[in-house]
């Protein structure tokens, strides 16, 4: 009862704020619009609906809704990657996000390393090519160096190209889509496949 009458105290507050409460004001209680002058307060008090109960019968139904469709159809808390079958877009969005954060970490730990070191970075690049490993493991590994670098800052301009509002029609996203897959990969072989200095 306290409940109610505090509720039915804010909602008269706010209508006296904003002039409304001078002799008069219109609220809903229940479907119909009721008006009331100020010495009619307590009955409409008793007429407002009890929010407790309005509260219990949302919390029953959310309960419900939880048992139904978690625990008897097993069906998970929120979509994800075992739901959905991968289409392009999401794979690029995924892979964008991976190359960004693995980019970042990578360059952190590396100058963190090579600081620590006693030597420089050109030191460590004369005793990686006097190991004489075979040209297609030197390929191989400027071709992991290469390639996020490349996908991310081509991804990254498709992404300044949506900001522009450019490029969202479905055609167009798949073609810039197969377009910065294909041309990072042609673009990071070409620059791996150059020699060492």
């Amino acid at each position: 009862q306290l409940v109610n009458k505090m509720a039915l105290l804010v909602r008269l507050t706010a209508c006296g704020r904003s002039g409304f409460l001078r002799q008069t004001c219109i609220i809903k209680p229940t479907s119909q619009a009721i008006a009331f002058s100020k010495p009619n307060l307590n009955s409409l008090v008793k007429m407002a609906i009890p929010m407790s109960t309005q509260q219990l019968k949302a919390e029953a139904e959310m309960a419900e809704f939880w048992k139904r469709n978690v625990e008897i159809k097993k069906r998970p808390l929120s979509p994800h990657l075992t739901v959905y079958k991968p289409e392009l877009t999401s794979m690029l969005s995924i892979c964008f996000r991976i190359c960004g954060i693995a980019m970042s970490v990578s360059v952190a730990l590396m100058s963190c390393t090579l600081l620590a070191l006693p030597h420089d970075f050109p030191h460590y690049v004369a005793v990686l090519k006097d190991l004489q490993l075979p040209s297609s493991a030197y390929y191989g590994m400027k071709m992991f160096l290469c390639w996020p670098l490349i996908y991310h800052g081509m991804n990254g301009s498709r992404h300044l190209a949506w900001d522009a509002v450019w490029g969202f029609g479905l055609k167009t996203l798949y073609k810039s889509g197969w377009t910065v897959f294909a041309l990072s990969f042609i673009i990071a072989a070409t620059v791996a496949s150059l020699p060492w200095k």
